[in-house]
């Protein structure tokens, strides 16, 4: 175990060698990963948030469920007991008959047409804001509701349902693009640092080969170095993400005012924070095996 231990401290430590060795060289390669990986990061980030920009409930499209005016209050009760039951369902606002009256009462123009009524005419409503914002959850969640007994009429605004749906495609079409662009970039950029770095200690990859090593052994340090090269670029990708969201929302906060709309970033989560110099690491990881053993190869043949 103290074998194993050591024999991956060194590998560690060669690694970073191999990094200072050449630090500018490395600190290109390094910033030019980062920034590659940013864009599809925050991408990916807003993603995450639904719709990239913080929505509020009254900016969500949300369906608005009508009961019939005769609808006894058992019937009210059993759908109340439905949407409080549905997994689909984020939260709902009841609005009973009196309460939609005493909200139209304070339009401007109505209040004295509203005096005449002898009764009131308004269904009991429910307002209901979805989990789900595909229009296809959009729509099965309305057909499962109008075939309540007692339901009238259920409304979907459809079209911002539609145009939600859009952008958010879009968006995460764009994402992929991106990180395909990153890919292919680290790709290249670390298959060639490890390959250049094989080949500038083909002597020492030699002699341990001449000494019986394995070649599990030979490639540990230049794996290490493909995954510092990953880590660290991701890193590097989330001071530049956290900062870029602290720079916007120091910006929107007066356009969000001005909008009514809140337009700020949400923070990076923990699990972004962990989830992405993993996934950048074991990348490297397999990018540096690929061109550590295809370089170490040629260069026991000798013909590198």
């Amino acid at each position: 175990m103290h074998a194993w231990i050591h024999a991956h401290t060194t590998a560690w430590r060669h690694s970073w060698g191999q990094l200072l060795r050449t630090p500018w060289v490395s600190l290109m390669a390094l910033v030019i990963m980062a920034f590659q990986l940013t864009l599809p990061a925050l991408l990916y980030h807003l993603q995450q948030q639904e719709t990239g920009w913080s929505l509020t409930a009254g900016q969500r499209p949300h369906l608005t469920l009508y009961m019939k005016l005769e609808a006894p209050d058992e019937a009210i009760q059993g759908v109340w007991r439905t949407l409080a039951a549905d997994t689909e369902v984020q939260s709902f606002q009841s609005i009973s008959p009196q309460e939609a009256l005493e909200q139209i009462k304070h339009l401007p123009g109505l209040t004295a047409s509203l005096q005449n009524l002898e009764h009131n005419p308004l269904p009991h409503t429910f307002v209901i804001l979805p989990r789900a914002l595909a229009p296809e959850s959009l729509m099965s969640l309305q057909q499962r509701l109008l075939r309540e007994p007692q339901v009238a009429q259920v409304k979907l605004d459809q079209q911002w349902a539609q145009g939600l749906a859009g952008l958010l495609h879009f968006t995460r079409n764009l994402s992929r693009l991106f990180a395909l662009m990153w890919l292919l970039a680290t790709v290249f950029i670390v298959f060639h640092l490890v390959r250049e770095q094989v080949q500038q200690q083909q002597e020492e990859v030699r002699v341990f080969h001449w000494l019986g090593a394995s070649a599990h052994t030979i490639r540990r340090p230049f794996l290490y170095l493909g995954s510092l090269l990953g880590v660290v670029s991701a890193l590097m990708a989330l001071l530049v993400l956290t900062l870029l969201i602290s720079l916007c929302n120091r910006h929107t906060e007066e356009l969000s005012r001005l909008l009514d709309r809140d337009l700020t970033l949400p923070a990076l989560t923990v699990q972004e924070i962990v989830l992405l110099p993993l996934a950048a690491g074991l990348l490297c990881w397999l990018v540096a095996w690929v061109s550590s053993t295809w370089t170490i190869n040629r260069v026991e043949r000798g013909t590198s």
